[in-house]
């Protein structure tokens, strides 16, 4: 016994009536071996993903943690705004990392553009005065 697809036609004279029958069989153990295969690597690719992902959590967290303790150290007013820089890119980073792991799941939802554009002008316009 071996798998096998099977698939038929059915052939009509210029009265459309049928006048035979044409089958095809194909052996497709090869396919499934090879489907198979594929599934196996592609649970090995997800697992890696998913592990490749929560060491991003990890190394974010710990980032976190660091910078929040350096930041405790510096009293200099810009090194400490480039630190605060730092722990939002590193908080951002691990909010995608959650989001890539399923720790958070993101949700669709509608809205307005009009005052999301309104307010990037106003925040924006401080800065196009002086250009």
């Amino acid at each position: 016994m071996f798998p096998v697809s099977l698939s038929r036609s059915i052939i009509r004279d210029s009265s459309g009536n049928e006048v035979a029958v044409v089958g095809i069989v194909r052996d497709i153990s090869e396919r499934i071996l090879v489907e198979d295969e594929l599934r196996s690597l592609n649970q090995e690719l997800e697992k890696q993903n998913r592990l490749k992902s929560e060491l991003a959590v990890m190394v974010s967290e710990v980032l976190r943690i660091l910078l929040a303790a350096l930041k405790d150290i510096v009293q200099d007013a810009k090194a400490e705004d480039n630190i605060t820089q730092a722990e939002k890119v590193v908080s951002e980073f691990l909010d995608i990392a959650k989001i890539d792991t399923g720790e958070i799941k993101l949700e669709q939802t509608k809205r307005k553009l009009e005052p999301l554009v309104s307010e990037v002008m106003q925040a924006l316009l401080p800065l196009t005065a002086e250009k």
